[in-house]
């Protein structure tokens, strides 16, 4: 797709437009891998696996200006007002601008420091690595475990499920809107494929969020991990990998 370097960690093939140092290819592994792993911890198994025929999970990191060319024309998955990461399902592949991710320039290499709001990019990893179980997971409920998982501090990789608490108070002072006040009511949210429309903006995301984070935490009061009202919710996805 670009003319680009390619490195390759144990579930991850990524492509970066740009030289690159060391440090920024371990710390981009970390975060690739770290989400993956994640993901497999969340209390409903996933087909958290690449598409068939591929070994790997692909990622772009590229200028800002070839994410807008590409995004010309096609529907985000997350209601960003700009352009902090992108997941294109045609293509199975996830594409990074530098900028987003703080790249900076040393030596004539380019070094890797996400900046503080990383959960974009959890977001749209979560969306790749979990493609093959979109055809049984509703829009509300894919949208939210992907909100969720980009609230849990983490550091490399390294997802702290213990301070989700921690996590959803900032991300509720951060990342929504102030004007949001109400949530989307579960029962429309569970409503009958063809009688809901998820409209895919901040306030249905932060809806989506808060919905699974009680099926996760609050409703059980035990890790999210564990075997809990998100796994007993979702009966046809349990199981399946």
């Amino acid at each position: 797709m670009l003319d680009a370097k390619r490195f390759r960690s144990e579930h991850f093939e990524f492509f970066c437009e740009l030289e690159t140092s060391g440090e920024f290819v371990a710390e981009a592994v970390g975060y690739l891998e770290g989400t993956l792993a994640a993901v497999r911890a969340l209390p409903i198994e996933l087909r958290a696996r690449p598409p068939q025929g591929w070994e790997r999970f692909v990622t772009t990191f590229a200028a800002t200006e070839t994410l807008e060319k590409m995004l010309q024309g096609v529907p985000r998955m997350h209601p960003a007002e700009s352009p902090m990461a992108a997941y294109f399902p045609e293509h199975r592949q996830i594409v990074v601008p530098y900028d987003v991710i703080d790249g900076r320039s040393r030596e004539g290499l380019m070094t890797l420091k996400l900046k503080e709001d990383y959960g974009v990019l959890i977001h749209e990893i979560m969306h790749q690595v979990i493609d093959g179980s979109l055809e049984i997971l509703p829009f509300w409920l894919t949208d939210g475990l992907a909100e969720y998982l980009a609230l849990i501090p983490q550091s490399g990789g390294e997802f702290r499920f213990s301070e989700a608490e921690a996590g959803l108070r900032n991300a509720l002072g951060t990342r929504y809107s102030a004007d949001v006040q109400e949530i989307i009511h579960p029962v429309d949210l569970l409503a009958p494929p063809g009688e809901f429309r998820w409209p895919n903006d901040l306030a249905a995301h932060r809806s989506a969020l808060l919905i699974v984070y009680y099926l996760s935490v609050l409703e059980d009061k035990q890790p999210v991990t564990g075997d809990n009202a998100l796994a007993k919710a979702c009966p046809r996805v349990a199981g399946r990998r």
